[in-house]
């Protein structure tokens, strides 16, 4: 019989399931809307957190819906790879696994295995590991070594950390106009009036008195200040402002730092490869490398400017499809299945850099 393996990507916005033949040969993609972050609310409106019942049943309903549209709805899956949003302790990737099990959709797959959603977008990239960095919403950033072990840097959110990343953009518009307008208690180097009507229009305020209102109300959304980040690059890139192009340079900075502070975990053996460090970038910011560039340089030593670089080579990458494929390629491995996941054409290059 057929091995059939499937991978699921869930995370707060949207839920993938990828259905492969045993050649790793993609027989079905199923999306929904429907969140699978065992943690996110239902919608905007604050309703009860999904729940582990939830997870199971928007991503049950998908493997379903994709196995009926690679046309073996009556085949069994040798493995089902989960990649989450919300599962990041063992606890949580247990009791999701034993709730799947033990789920009307339990019959459907011989194994489950559980991660969170960045090991599966870093096994859709890179087979023996590498880093992985985050920088939507929030921030966050793992290494992952040939042997398995791992490092993480980040993942505090947004209230303790999160820097790097879409909130921490629109964060410090905010706070470089605030500095500035009150009473110049924080004088910006560069003006602030484009920024400052920018920040009003986004979160829907007036004056400098709505900040409290907003930050400190029930209306506060952390989605809403991270969108800030989008006009933020827009006045940088096509109006040159000065303070823009500064906050940008400085999330690449911080984003770097990540890097920085994994890099003397890294297996040397993952330095030697084509390209050197593989590094995969996920995340919007990501979009707005060309503004990131310079402080991400910076913060690796490899702007020039008479640092010692912290690495000699490494090379930027991009998805070109759902980590789900990731997390299906280590389900396999884990199950001991030949599973021939071309990862070449996953990924694309972003930014490549050898010292001199």
């Amino acid at each position: 019989m057929a091995a059939f393996v499937a991978g699921v990507e869930g995370g707060g916005t949207n839920t993938c399931v990828m259905i492969y033949d045993a050649e790793a040969r993609l027989l079905a993609e199923m999306r929904s809307a429907d969140t699978s972050n065992l943690y996110a609310s239902i919608s905007e409106r604050n309703e009860p957190e999904v729940g582990v019942d939830g997870v199971v049943k928007v991503v049950g309903a998908l493997l379903r819906d994709g196995l009926a549209s690679a046309g073996c709805g009556d085949a069994k899956l040798a493995v089902v790879g989960m990649a989450m949003s919300g599962v990041e302790e063992e606890k949580a990737q247990k009791e999701l696994t034993n709730a799947f099990k033990a789920s009307s959709f339990g019959p459907m797959a011989n194994d489950i295995y559980v991660d969170n959603d960045t090991v599966g977008s870093l096994y859709a990239a890179f087979p023996d590991g590498g880093v992985a960095l985050i920088a939507g919403t929030g921030s966050n950033s793992l290494l992952v070594n040939p042997d398995g072990s791992s490092f993480q840097c980040g993942g505090w959110g947004w209230r303790l950390g999160d820097e790097g990343s879409g909130y921490s953009v629109g964060y410090a518009a905010v706070k470089r106009c605030l500095g500035h307008l009150d009473q110049g208690f924080e004088e910006s180097p560069y003006p602030v009036e484009a920024t400052w009507n920018a920040v009003k229009t986004k979160l829907g305020i007036e004056c400098l008195k709505d900040l409290i209102t907003y930050f400190y109300g029930p209306d506060f959304k952390k989605a809403t200040v991270a969108g800030i980040c989008e006009v933020v690059c827009r006045l940088a890139r096509e109006d040159g402002d000065e303070l823009c192009k500064a906050i940008m340079s400085d999330c690449g900075f911080n984003i770097g730092r990540h890097v920085r502070a994994l890099a003397s975990k890294v297996d040397p053996s993952l330095l030697k490869g084509a390209g050197g460090l593989g590094i995969l970038c996920v995340g919007s910011v990501f979009k707005s490398f060309d503004l990131l560039k310079g402080g991400f340089l910076r913060a690796l030593g490899c702007d020039g400017q008479g640092d010692t670089p912290v690495l000699s080579e490494w090379t930027l990458y991009t998805l070109r499809q759902s980590a789900a494929g990731g997390i299906a390629y280590l389900a396999a491995k884990k199950a001991g299945l030949r599973f021939p996941y071309d990862f070449d054409s996953a990924k694309t290059v972003l930014y490549h850099h050898r010292g001199a």
